[in-house]
């Protein structure tokens, strides 16, 4: 399931933690426009960019019961919950974004 994380949040460390307590997750798109092969540093992609740097994806897959995702969001809510702790107040308590 895809989520996009709040810019308040390191998507990395989120991810990192996640997969600590075992549970499946990976970073968002890779923006090709900023790999190093593409040759320009002149494209400006917002959108793209933001999904790149705060996009993850939650596991998702057609044998996953009620209680693993349960396990899956009260874990991300914790660890967002903590890391706000940490983070400078200015846009208002963390939450999920749908994308679909």
């Amino acid at each position: 399931y895809h989520v996009l994380l709040h810019g308040r949040y390191n998507r990395d460390q989120v991810v990192d933690i996640l997969r600590k307590r075992n549970i499946g997750c990976k970073w968002d798109i890779q923006a090709i426009h900023l790999e190093p092969a593409v040759g320009s540093n002149n494209i400006i992609l917002p959108q793209t960019e933001q999904f790149h740097n705060h996009g993850m994806w939650l596991p998702f897959f057609a044998e996953i019961t009620r209680e693993q995702q349960l396990y899956v969001l009260k874990n991300l809510s914790e660890i967002l919950f903590s890391l706000y702790e940490l983070v400078p107040i200015s846009s208002g308590p963390p939450r999920l974004v749908k994308v679909f």
